[in-house]
């Protein structure tokens, strides 16, 4: 997106890349919900006076309470907060359906997303990888296990 709006580098100027071309066209994303939510991360962010990804990383990892009052906007829950985290290069896990059938399939069992999550996240740290890493290797070989493509877990 900054290849093709190299301007939009900051909050203010990324509004006003997305008021000018519309969010559709900017981010190619036609779900009006998913629409609706970057406004609401825009919104949030302006109000908290946050204008770029780095000040976004400290305000969230900084307090509970930050990441609480960000996970308060509307379709915000933990797998989108996470996965967020994992974009600005916080060692995180985002539980998906894939996470949670491998953790099944290895016959591990746990009660909720936050078990899952710490499952994964424990054993990227007992193998010393990033979590981000392992979380991206389970995505990639569950993907290709249901199209019949046979991977190995690759850790660089």
């Amino acid at each position: 997106m900054l290849n093709e709006y190299p301007v939009a580098y900051t909050i203010n100027r990324f509004s006003a890349v997305l008021q000018k071309h519309s969010i559709e066209t900017v981010l190619d994303w036609h779900d009006c919900e998913k629409q609706i939510r970057m406004i609401r991360i825009l919104e949030f962010c302006k109000a908290q006076g946050i204008q770029d990804t780095y000040q976004l990383k400290l305000y969230l990892v900084n307090s509970k309470s930050n990441s609480d009052k960000f996970k308060s906007i509307r379709g915000i829950g933990d797998k989108t907060y996470d996965y967020l985290l994992k974009l600005l290069g916080v060692e995180s896990v985002a539980v998906d359906r894939h996470v949670y059938k491998f953790v099944s399939d290895a016959g591990i069992i746990y009660k909720n997303y936050k078990e899952a999550k710490q499952i994964v996240e424990y054993a990227a740290d007992m193998m010393q990888i990033s979590r981000r890493t392992l979380d991206y290797s389970i995505w990639l070989y569950m993907s290709n296990k249901k199209r019949g493509v046979q991977f190995e877990l690759c850790f660089d």
